[in-house]
Formats: structure tokens, C-alpha cells, sequence
């Protein structure tokens, strides 16, 4: 992944060199583009590990050492909050500071409409259970294929390189259980709908169009979110929070859809952990 990121970087530099010589007028654009949205993701990953790595090298020995969590996991709770928070500051930055608008005109106004809340809750629901048919489907129809054992080994491996094994240790504290709530079905939404669909998926729809830059940012939401088998589950998810996004113009809409449906996903698997006792 980091040689993919690597390459990826380089092809990326070297191409906006080479508009920047051709067309000097490259550079001068009335919105963000895609090489602004490319920067601030570097952004918020590289803030995110500058704040979690000392923490971690301060808190993560004691969490480990109380059996209340592991150190990947330390890492990941402890990150979470400054990740959200760099989501939302770092477009805010470029559509607010840089290029002089509004977050409203992404869509995202003050408070949600009670409108907006309805549909958020009840699109939740049906985005939840249509993302758990397909992971279940795409899961029966491999293990079919590929046999039991392989599609055991997958399964461990989505495990490792997804959230879940994550999720579950911190099931092991009820202030960490807390911690992940908030978190996971809060935080995470609201950064994750500014960045992927306020501030990507709009850059796209400049260069592409509404339709393939909804399919485009769904395609990177859920590769970014892990294991082979959970990117077959969310990208069904991003696709109907782009489409929500591109359908109505508020950003809210897909926030309260996404925390929705990651609520009940972590509320199930702390019922599921408490029973397990």
C-alpha cells in the first residue's frame, strides 16, 4: 500500500509540473481541484500520526499493560478524534481561506433540517441492511468458489486489515466502548461525508461529472476503509451516500445516513461482546 501511495505521489507531482510548464494558467483555478484535495489528504494523515504517535508512546504502554487494549488499537482510538477534526478543518481551509467560499455552498449548513433528520434515519436503515445483503452474498458466492478454507483465511485477513478486531478490544472497557461510540458513529461520519463528498467528489464532478465522480470517491472511500471483503460491503454504502449528496445538495444528508448506520453497527457488536461474557 505505501509503494502504491509512493508511485501514486510521484505520478501525481509529475504531472503538475509538467501542466504548470505547458499552461502557466494551470495554476489558477476559481475552486478546488483534485492536486488540493490530493495535499489535504496528505494533511490529514501526516497531522494524524504527528498527534497519535506521541500519545500513543504515553498512553498506549498503560492501556496495554491494563489488558484493557492493544497497541494497534490505542492507536487507532487515540487518532480517531484528530483525524476527524482534520477532515473537516483541512477542506474548510481550502474552500473557506483559499478559494473564499462558503461550507454552505458544499451543503452543509448550520444544523440539519428536521427534514433532513427523517430521511437521514430512515435511508440509515435501509443503507445498513442493503450493505449487510451484499457483504453476506458476496461472502456466500466466494466461499462457494474459492472453498472454505481460503475463504476462512479471507476472513481473517478482512478482520486483521479492517476495524472489527479493532472495535473488539475496545469492547473490553466501558469508557473505551464510550470512546468508540462517539467516535466511530459521531466523529467519523461527519469528517468523512466533509472530506469524501464536500470536498473530493466535488472536485471530481469539475473534472468528470456528477455520475462518475460519485462512483470514483465511492471507489476510494471504500478502499481506505480496509480489508477485500468490507470493501464489497461500503462501496454500496458510498454509493448511496454520493448519490444522496449529488440528489439533494446537503451535505447532512449523507452525514446522518453514515452515522446512522455506523451507530447501529457498534451498538450491535457491544450487545454481541456483553452476551459473549
Amino acid at each position: 500500500f505505501l509503494i502504491f501511495v509512493a508511485v501514486a505521489d510521484l505520478v501525481v507531482i509529475g504531472r503538475r509540473l509538467y501542466l504548470s510548464r505547458v499552461d502557466p494558467s494551470f495554476k489558477s483555478t476559481p475552486t478546488w481541484n483534485l492536486f488540493d484535495v490530493w495535499i489535504g489528504g496528505h494533511l490529514v494523515l501526516a497531522g494524524t500520526f504527528l498527534f497519535a504517535i506521541p500519545m500513543i508512546s504515553i498512553f498506549g504502554r498503560q492501556l496495554k499493560s491494563s489488558g484493557a487494549i492493544d497497541g494497534t488499537a490505542a492507536a487507532s482510538i487515540i487518532g480517531l478524534a484528530p483525524q476527524c477534526l482534520l477532515m473537516y478543518l483541512v477542506p474548510r481551509y481550502y474552500i473557506v481561506r483559499r478559494y473564499a467560499q462558503t461550507m454552505q455552498g458544499i451543503g452543509l449548513s448550520r444544523f440539519p433540517s428536521m427534514e433532513e433528520i427523517v430521511k437521514g434515519v430512515s435511508y440509515g436503515l435501509l443503507t445498513l441492511v442493503a450493505a449487510t445483503t451484499i457483504y453476506q452474498a458476496w461472502a456466500a458466492i466466494l466461499s462457494h468458489v474459492i472453498g472454505s478454507t481460503a475463504m476462512h483465511a479471507l476472513l481473517e485477513t478482512n478482520r486483521h486489515t479492517g476495524n472489527e478486531e479493532i472495535i473488539q478490544s475496545t469492547m473490553k472497557s466501558p469508557l473505551l466502548s464510550i470512546l468508540t461510540f462517539i467516535g466511530g458513529g459521531l466523529m467519523a461520519p461527519f469528517g468523512e461525508e466533509v472530506f469524501f463528498r464536500g470536498f473530493l467528489l466535488n472536485a471530481l464532478r469539475q473534472r468528470f461529472g456528477a455520475v462518475s465522480a460519485v462512483v470514483i470517491s465511492s471507489v476510494i472511500f471504500a478502499v481506505l476503509h480496509g480489508g477485500p471483503l468490507l470493501i464489497l460491503a461500503i462501496l454500496p454504502v458510498g454509493l448511496i451516500l454520493g448519490y444522496a449528496y449529488v440528489r439533494t445538495g446537503s451535505l447532512w444528508l449523507p452525514i446522518i445516513i453514515h452515522a446512522v448506520s455506523n451507530s447501529i453497527q457498534l451498538l450491535a457488536m457491544l450487545a454481541h461482546a456483553q452476551m459473549s461474557r
